[in-house]
C-alpha cells in the first residue's frame, strides 16, 4: 500500500500543477533560519512571510519542527498541518473517509504519528 499511496499522491500533485504559482527563492535566503529548520522549510517560511500569505501548509506534524515553524511564521499566518488538510478534504467531499483512513494508517505506521491523536481524529471526523 505504501508505494501505491505515495504514487497516487504524486500523481495528484502533478495533475494540479497547472493551478499552482511557483516562486524562485534560491537567492532569497543565504542560510536556513536559526530555528534549526532545513533550507526548504526556511525558504517556504520566508516566502510565506514575504508574500504576507494568509495560510501556511506544512507536513511538519508530530515533530519539534512543527513548533519551530509556528515560531518562524509571522503572526498573520495560519498554520495548517496534514491532518487539518485531510479532515477538510473529507468534510468537503473531495476525498473519501476510507481513503483518508488509509492515509492516516500509513502515517502512523511509517512516520510514527501519535496513534492516540489519529484515533481521536478518526472518531471525530471520519
Amino acid at each position: 500500500m505504501d508505494d501505491d499511496l505515495l504514487a497516487r499522491a504524486a500523481d495528484l500533485v502533478l495533475q494540479a500543477a497547472h493551478h499552482l504559482t511557483t516562486h524562485d527563492v534560491e537567492a532569497a535566503l543565504d542560510a536556513p533560519l536559526t530555528y534549526g529548520l532545513d533550507t526548504g522549510e526556511s525558504h517556504a517560511i520566508w516566502l510565506a512571510n514575504d508574500l504576507q500569505a494568509a495560510m501556511f501548509l506544512t507536513d511538519e506534524f508530530n515533530t519539534t519542527n512543527y513548533l519551530l515553524v509556528s515560531l518562524a511564521l509571522d503572526d498573520r499566518n495560519t498554520l495548517f498541518t496534514t491532518p487539518h488538510v485531510l479532515r477538510s478534504l473529507v468534510r468537503d467531499g473531495i476525498l473519501s473517509a476510507a481513503y483518508v483512513d488509509a492515509v492516516l494508517t500509513y502515517f502512523v505506521e511509517t512516520k510514527h504519528w501519535d496513534k492516540v491523536y489519529v484515533e481521536r481524529l478518526r472518531s471525530e471526523y471520519l
